[in-house]
């Protein structure tokens, strides 16, 4: 155990009075405050359907005097499948080739960002800069110069064709991955079962000091065409920031200088001299998109390869750990940011973020595969039933998913365990449930396993009043209410 802020080291974490001491920095560090309580609006949902993405309260259809909380993914009428971390709907009685991605509004996309890096939070000690996630400079000859929490960048004399700065994940490779902290950490022979996750957001603040200068941002992403008459066809997005008001975004291939349709641009007034101004680059949902201020201002929208995602997604989910490679650097993102090589600038708060990855599988290295949304055979679209066409009914079925997916206890697992008294039974409207020879339902009965049917909605969660609470001083209770956390729930 080693902390590379203060440089203390733990030699033996197995010996009694460790153990007690970091029981102790534990509760100190993390204590026990409870949940968070929220308010839930009933009144929309009697008068309209649920919102893709919304955050919805329902009844636990294995247990009815529970609520479980969720973000809705699939409704009435729709097929829903899950492809390299996204989720892909088309209608229940169309074929599998004719569903598509689906995209997150910006107000929810923001937040189901996961922080692969901030530099804000940069440790006051690293003796060792390859253990640690930190960006460096692509050249030894370069303009850049790294001061913790800020990048300065001066031209130098003979500044280099390719200055820029690139991101050097940890060893283990872990902010690339779908790896939450809170799940537990992974052994490094465990990283290998995690799946690369390549929706991206990098966002900083540039300074432009001389009239004229700009700034680059790119990152690539994973081909979806895997077919041997492709080549490399893995797409890179560079977003150009100038000083006099124009932002570029372009897509190249990969590794090289050959851009892929027009450019697209969008004017805004010029950029003050010495003001901070806040910029981004995301590729997430097959959409990259360059942003200032905070606002969308350039979009590019590509279509994945849906034959390609289907066939990848059961080698990359299940094939066993004894066959599996080790993961080349080469295997995940590539992700810098590019000077003009002729005006100085300054950056701060340089942060990069991941999308949240919905898996196929769970429990991070544990062999268990879900029972619905995965692309191992057709079987396993989910299709959600819509029992009046003309009208709401109370059995018309959603799909719900949680954020936190390789641990998420939601519709992709729920199942039917044949007891008659057990899980499931209030679902059945009395004299419809049918069962076999074993006592298992068949499959005409009237609900089916991993939906929360209309009449199990409660609402969508609105507001969270009281967060977990901060412990009271002196007594360790959970008394004090986190009012910096309170928020509204996208």
């Amino acid at each position: 155990i080693y902390c590379p802020n203060c440089g203390w080291s733990v030699s033996d974490p197995s010996k009694p009075e460790l153990q007690k001491a970091n029981r102790q920095l534990q509760a100190k560090v993390n204590p026990d405050r409870g949940g968070d309580k929220i308010l839930v609006f009933k009144f929309p949902y009697l008068h309209r359907d649920p919102d893709r993405w919304d955050v919805v309260v329902f009844y636990n259809p294995a247990n009815p005097e529970e609520n479980f909380i969720k973000r809705l993914i699939g409704r009435p009428g729709e097929a829903v499948q899950i492809l390299d971390g996204d989720i892909y709907v088309g209608r229940a009685d169309d074929p599998a080739g004719k569903m598509e991605i689906q995209r997150k509004p910006p107000q929810v996309q923001q937040t189901l960002w996961r922080g692969v890096y901030l530099n804000d939070f940069f440790p006051d000690r690293r003796d060792d800069e390859k253990t640690f996630p930190h960006w460096q400079p692509a050249e030894a000859k370069t303009g850049w110069v790294p001061r913790k929490r800020q990048f300065d960048y001066n031209p130098p004399a003979a500044a280099p064709a390719d200055d820029r700065l690139v991101f050097e994940p940890d060893w283990l490779r872990l902010g690339f991955v779908d790896y939450y902290s809170y799940n537990g950490y992974p052994s490094s022979g465990a990283v290998g079962f995690l799946n690369v996750v390549w929706d991206l957001r990098v966002e900083f603040v540039v300074t432009f000091k001389q009239a004229g200068g700009s700034v680059s941002a790119s990152m690539n992403h994973h081909s979806t065409d895997h077919s041997p008459a492709a080549g490399d066809t893995r797409p890179r997005f560079v977003a150009t920031f100038h000083q006099d008001g124009k932002v570029e975004l372009r897509q190249f291939v990969d590794g090289s200088k050959t851009q892929v349709g027009q450019t697209e641009t969008f004017k805004l007034p010029a950029f003050p001299l010495n003001v901070g101004v806040p910029v981004a680059l995301q590729d997430v949902d097959y959409q990259a998109s360059a942003w200032v201020d905070g606002k969308q201002r350039v979009t590019k929208n590509w279509t994945p390869d849906l034959y390609s995602l289907r066939q990848e997604e059961p080698r990359r989910t299940y094939v066993p750990k004894s066959e599996r490679p080790e993961r080349e650097p080469s295997e995940t993102p590539t992700v810098c940011i590019q000077a003009d090589g002729a005006h100085p600038l300054e950056l701060r708060h340089v942060n990069l973020y991941r999308d949240v990855y919905y898996t196929t599988r769970t429990g991070g290295t544990r062999s268990g595969w879900i029972n619905r949304g995965s692309p191992s055979s057709a079987e396993q679209i989910v299709k959600l039933k819509k029992w009046n066409p003309d009208g709401e009914d109370p059995n018309d079925e959603f799909f719900v998913m949680g954020d936190n997916s390789p641990s998420s206890s939601d519709g992709r697992l729920w199942k039917y365990d044949g007891a008659l008294n057990n899980t499931y039974w209030h679902l059945v409207e009395s004299g419809r449930l049918k069962l076999d020879e074993h006592n298992d339902r068949l499959p005409d009965s009237v609900y089916e396993y991993g939906r929360v049917p209309r009449d199990h909605l409660i609402g969508r969660a609105f507001f969270v009043y009281w967060p977990a609470a901060l412990p009271l001083a002196g007594s360790g209770l959970p008394a004090v209410p986190n009012v910096g956390r309170m928020r509204l729930i996208h």
